[in-house]
């Protein structure tokens, strides 16, 4: 088994998703929790020939269910978790036609605080700001939302950078500052408050 997930891990960081499924799927089989979890990258994965849509939020959704109770101090599992419950957000909140899974905000946003505050993962604090800039699910927070994607910025999460640059641009949720848009990425949150 360890073998397999070393070979589907290789082909995975490849790009050779045929080669990587069969060994990430035997791997698996076999208990190598990370398997589970680039086996489910595959199946999300829009620009690839095996996007599988309800395989994926199946295997995010067994990854948090068996896993949940993880210690994010100290389980190397945790952060999968957190990322497979924001994996689970974006599903959730879009809903999945052919599985009959319907659009439910408050359930990804549920998902997205708990990968947040529990597991720390950068995707879904940034995914939270949006929604709080916008009270999107969540209560309005202008200053929270601003507040999350400074501190995002800063420590490099690339997506966060660029949102918060096209703001300062556009002057939404904020003054505008064509400079600072521009400027090197890590805005210092004291300049947005």
């Amino acid at each position: 088994p360890r073998e397999a997930l070393k070979q589907g891990m290789s082909a995975y960081q490849g790009g050779y998703y045929e080669i990587a499924i069969p060994a990430l799927q035997f791997a698996a089989e076999q208990h190598e929790f990370v398997a589970e979890y680039y086996l489910a990258r595959i199946y999300s994965d829009n620009s690839g020939s095996h996007t599988d849509h309800a395989k994926a939020y199946d295997l995010f959704r067994q990854i948090v269910d068996k896993y949940a109770d993880a210690d994010p101090d100290d389980d190397p599992r945790a952060p999968y978790v957190g990322k497979s419950l924001t994996a689970l957000a974006g599903y959730v909140r879009r809903g999945i036609r052919e599985i009959g899974l319907k659009p439910d905000l408050a359930q990804a946003v549920f998902y997205l605080q708990n990968a947040s505050t529990t597991f720390a993962d950068e995707d879904a604090q940034f995914e939270l700001a949006k929604l709080q800039l916008r009270g999107e699910g969540v209560e309005e927070d202008e200053a929270t939302g601003r507040h999350w994607l400074a501190d995002l910025s800063q420590r490099g999460h690339a997506g966060a950078q660029a949102f918060l640059a096209d703001l300062l641009w556009r002057g939404k949720y904020m003054k505008p500052d064509k400079a600072m848009a521009l400027a090197e990425p890590g805005i210092e949150k004291s300049e947005l408050l």
